[in-house]
């Protein structure tokens, strides 16, 4: 089957929405699956088939659990993982453009951070380095 990536991106938004994400989550999910989904990766729009990657019910707020000068530990809060990486992703960049440097982890997501190289290109595009 051939779809256009417009219509598979509205498909993608639309099961997103079904499965009880916020206008905001849904475009970092999308954004991520697509990511995968156009370089063959597994981490693509084959998470929405099945019972998908509906939102945790348990899901609150993102918060600090630690931070120091060049660090952040984020506690997940149930959320979906794509989330609470993009979140990770700009605290440390955030830190890296402040200090040169920043690391940041994350615990108690509800899912996988789905295609991880999607986050090092988001920053490589900005000249930094991520791992």
């Amino acid at each position: 089957m051939q779809i256009k990536t417009s219509e598979l991106t509205k498909l993608v938004k639309k099961a997103l929405v079904n499965q009880g994400y916020l206008s905001k989550e849904i475009k970092t999910i999308s954004e991520v699956l697509m990511y995968a989904q156009l370089r063959g990766n597994n981490q693509g729009v084959v998470k929405l088939t099945g019972s998908g990657i509906p939102k945790d019910s348990r899901a609150g707020d993102i918060s600090v659990a630690k931070e120091t000068k060049l660090s952040v530990l984020l506690d997940g809060n149930h959320n979906q993982g794509m989330v609470v990486m993009k979140l990770a992703m700009e605290k440390a960049l955030k830190k890296a453009k402040r200090y040169g440097f920043g690391i940041v982890g994350i615990f108690n997501t509800a899912s996988s951070t789905g295609a991880i190289g999607y986050f090092a290109n988001e920053i490589a595009k900005l000249g930094y380095l991520g791992f």
